[in-house]
């Protein structure tokens, strides 16, 4: 990674805070307080270096691997699962697009955004699991975790909470629990979100005043409001606010390019019934796309190959969700929960 720009700030802000600085006095942020101070505790426990962060990476990027899979299970096969966990290690676990590797799992440009994801699993992990099997101590750990999201970066926790509330209805839509048994379960649910936020306050209140503490606490949901951020062409431009319609255009006009391939495999996987004939069927799928693709390659638009991805879940949402109602089945809602957050989390 680049060590003095981009990646700097995580090697400089912990370094500091390793040395006795105070976040938000002596060094100025703008995301929440948990992962420098996180990385600060690595430095203090194995020195500070590159090399602490990129083991200890390592190691939650190690964890986050079975726990994407295991989460998965409750909506998919063992095989969509697998290949699901395949292309996270691919694509984004170790990804090197640019001339840094300043953008994977091992050196993230944003530690909150690696600690945000893994934190959200975590969430969506207990909320499946209190989906198919109803038990209060899922919620509180669900809300513990949410509410450690809460500390990373908004985004993550606005997606967060959209996958809760959609679990939490399907909860109580589909086994109709006693409303005090509801009202108590959303109590501990929302008492365990509050919880480490109001510990985070406490903390930084030892060397903050308290309004200090609170900004600092909010951390990036402070900024949202200044209106001199988000008006930034920066931001408008990765959001697509610049030119929407344009944007819009293209999404359906490279959606129309690659939707064939998958409408013909939905297709053939709602046609066959027989489960002996469904991998033989998927391979040859598979095939056929990288075939059209290698023979394909110099026409596709491959830099735009994400544009479709909104679509798909809208599409996939919609259908899960009339088989939610339709059936009750747990891999359904389940895929349902993980769609709203996919949704939610792209939406920035």
């Amino acid at each position: 990674p680049d060590p003095l720009i981009d990646f700097g700030r995580e090697l400089y802000v912990p370094w500091m805070l390793s040395e006795g600085n105070l976040l938000y006095r002596d060094i100025h942020y703008f995301n929440g307080p948990l992962s420098p101070h996180l990385n600060a505790l690595w430095f203090r426990l194995f020195g500070v270096g590159l090399s602490t962060l990129t083991w200890v990476n390592l190691a939650l990027t190690a964890a986050l691997v079975p726990l994407l899979y295991r989460t998965l299970r409750h909506a998919s096969s063992q095989l969509a699962a697998l290949v699901a966990c395949l292309t996270f290690v691919v694509l984004f676990g170790f990804s090197q697009y640019v001339g840094v590797g300043n953008y994977n799992y091992v050196s993230p440009y944003s530690h909150e955004a690696s600690h945000g994801m893994l934190l959200s699993w975590v969430v969506l992990a207990a909320l499946l699991t209190h989906l198919k099997a109803p038990r209060r101590r899922w919620l509180v750990v669900a809300g513990l975790a949410a509410g450690l999201v809460f500390l990373t970066k908004a985004e993550f926790f606005i997606a967060v909470a959209a996958a809760s509330v959609t679990a939490l209805g399907l909860w109580s839509w589909s086994e109709k629990p006693p409303r005090r048994e509801v009202l108590i379960s959303l109590g501990a649910f929302c008492a365990a979100v509050l919880t480490p936020p109001a510990l985070a306050f406490a903390l930084l209140s030892l060397g903050l005043p308290w309004t200090e503490a609170g900004i600092a606490t909010l951390g990036s949901w402070w900024h949202l409001a200044d209106s001199q951020l988000s008006g930034l062409s920066f931001y408008r431009q990765g959001m697509g606010m610049d030119a929407p319609m344009l944007h819009l255009e293209r999404m359906l006009a490279v959606s129309a390019i690659f939707a064939p391939p998958l409408l013909v495999a939905a297709v053939l996987a709602r046609r066959t019934r027989d489960p002996s004939r469904r991998l033989p069927l998927a391979i040859l799928s598979f095939v056929t796309v990288i075939a059209l693709a290698m023979l394909f390659w110099r026409e596709l638009p491959w830099f735009e190959l994400g544009r479709p991805l909104p679509l798909c879940m809208i599409t996939a949402g919609a259908a899960m969700a009339l088989a939610a109602l339709r059936g009750r089945q747990h891999k359904h809602k389940s895929a349902l929960v993980l769609i709203v957050f996919a949704l939610a989390i792209s939406a920035k």
